[in-house]
């Protein structure tokens, strides 16, 4: 073989191996290519999950996430962080539908598997934190609720600059739980604080802005104070109206709870011209058998019995009690209520009858 040609074996050799190489280096493997099929069903399932879940949906978005979780558990194992995100998810859904004990074992598992991976002090780990909290002190342990909340804020204040949303965030959600565990004082001071932070610090459209407002609203609502809390609600509903628009579920909730400020101040008119159109958008959206739809009978009704209207009262709840019967269990102090008030009202319109 001459010369000439072993040179040209040599180069078509070198070229074979480079062109090999890159196959080897640059085409992903078939465990590969699974891998990213995987991972982008568990970001669709992701997305789907939250679309049911913004409409209300709970049940079909927990079982989306359910089935995205169990899928990123076998794929991709239980430490991945898109299997965490399902597992994560799946809590919101279970809180969502009541049940508190399912909503803890998830964001639970979610908090020991990131403390191990990122840290205590990472950011994740302390979301998956807070999310642990918010079921522990629905389940009655308020000393470790409490303890969580003040761990979060303290490390925050420690590591991140003053103006950071997440020392606000923190600010609010310790705020609340002194809130709804009838430690008012300490709420109100806390409350009023994150929220004269976030106003100077945050624009219209952070989340924790609304957040902290939305707090300072159901504080000054216990308190009894419906003047100062109808312009923050205002302040509020501009923000959500502008960023979800009018027919928004949580738009809805924030009308519904200006109606009952409005009732509260007896400005009727007002309170059952929001109680209707809330009232007929959820019907709309969410469909006449709907548990938010009872809602809306349940506060229009309320808002009828203190006009003395006992007759559109009364004929509110009878569409809400079976809603509610059929939603809740006979235990559920909602469903009481609705009960116990369907019973009065029956009666009053009885008597009306006979008079």
């Amino acid at each position: 073989m001459s010369s000439q040609k072993k040179l040209l074996l040599m180069y078509g050799c070198a070229i074979s191996l480079l062109f090999l190489t890159i196959a080897i280096t640059w085409y992903p493997s078939r465990e590969e290519l699974q891998n990213r099929q995987v991972r982008k069903k568990l970001e669709s399932a992701h997305q789907l999950g939250w679309y049911y879940a913004d409409r209300g949906e709970f049940d079909k978005a927990s079982e989306i996430f359910r089935e995205s979780f169990e899928l990123g558990e076998e794929e991709l194992g239980v430490r991945d962080a898109l299997t965490l995100t399902s597992l994560n998810n799946l809590g919101w859904t279970e809180k969502a539908l009541g049940d508190f004990s399912a909503a803890h074992d998830c964001f639970e598992r979610v908090y020991n598997y990131r403390a191990k991976l990122l840290g205590e002090s990472h950011k994740d780990t302390l979301v998956s934190n807070i999310n642990l909290a918010s079921v522990l002190w629905v389940l009655g342990d308020l000393a470790k609720t409490e303890s969580i909340y003040k761990d979060i804020l303290e490390i925050r204040q420690n590591n991140l600059p003053s103006a950071d949303p997440d020392i606000v965030n923190s600010l609010v959600h310790l705020g609340s739980f002194y809130r709804l565990s009838g430690r008012l004082d300490l709420a109100t001071t806390i409350l009023e604080k994150a929220y004269t932070q976030a106003t100077s610090l945050l624009s219209e459209e952070s989340s924790v802005l609304l957040y902290a407002i939305e707090e300072l609203v159901a504080l000054y609502i216990m308190e009894g104070k419906n003047v100062e809390a109808e312009p923050l609600l205002l302040e509020i509903l501009d923000i959500q109206v502008s960023r979800l628009g009018d027919e928004h579920v949580d738009v809805l909730r924030s009308k519904e709870t200006l109606g009952k400020i409005y009732c509260s101040m007896m400005e009727f008119d007002k309170a059952i011209e929001l109680q209707e159109a809330v009232l007929a958008l959820r019907r709309k959206r969410q469909g006449y058998g709907h548990l938010n739809v009872a809602s809306s009978l349940y506060n229009l009704s309320l808002t009828y019995e203190q006009m003395g209207s006992f007759k559109k009262a009364f004929l509110c709840l009878s569409q809400a009690l079976p809603i509610s019967r059929q939603s809740l269990g006979a235990g559920d102090p909602w469903l009481q209520a609705i009960e116990q008030d369907f019973l009065l009202l029956q009666n009053r319109v009885s008597r009306a009858r006979h008079n």
